[in-house]
């Protein structure tokens, strides 16, 4: 879906990017389609990132106008739009300008008080690692948030933590 970022032979030590669209056929006879995506990484790769939210803009703008339910979220590696936290310890921003100037019906949706991403040059030590939201979800405006909450298991897994959506479909 998306095209490698780096040339070779930079390309086979970083990890593809891409999406993964899974659509349902519900049974009021719209489409339900989820899309998980990975955006490009690193400060580096904001021409990369431009590129791939061109293309999920066209993608979007073909499935939201026959008035499907649209659910996006995953590692977006940039900060949401006006994005605001509650409290953190050590903040760092990833933000580009105009990154969701799509033009579309669609509401960008996270946890404002647990950051989901951390810094991976030390372990991780809670107050002493930078932080940040990366990890989040856009949803067309016929979905209806219920619920989103990052989920607190301290980075034991992973530089990321899970996200936890509630939606009701309008």
């Amino acid at each position: 879906f998306f095209s490698n970022t780096y040339s070779w032979p930079k390309q086979i030590f970083f990890l593809d990017r891409g999406v993964l669209i899974t659509g349902y056929l519900l049974q009021n006879k719209k489409w339900l389609f989820i899309i998980n995506l990975h955006l490009s990484a690193f400060d580096d790769a904001s021409d990369a990132r431009a590129r791939e939210l061109s293309v999920l803009k066209k993608l979007l703008q073909k499935l939201l106008f026959t008035n499907n339910y649209i659910i996006v979220g995953g590692d977006w590696n940039i900060n949401p739009t006006n994005y605001k936290y509650c409290d953190f310890i050590n903040p760092v921003y990833f933000t580009e300008p105009n990154t969701f100037d799509f033009g579309l019906n669609y509401k960008i949706v996270y946890d404002t008080c647990i950051p989901t991403n951390r810094t991976v040059n030390t372990p991780y030590i809670q107050g002493k690692n930078k932080v940040s939201t990366l990890d989040y979800f856009m949803i067309s405006d016929n979905v209806e948030l219920i619920e989103i909450k990052a989920l607190p298991y301290n980075y034991e897994f992973s530089d990321h933590l899970p996200v936890y959506l509630k939606v009701v479909l309008r």
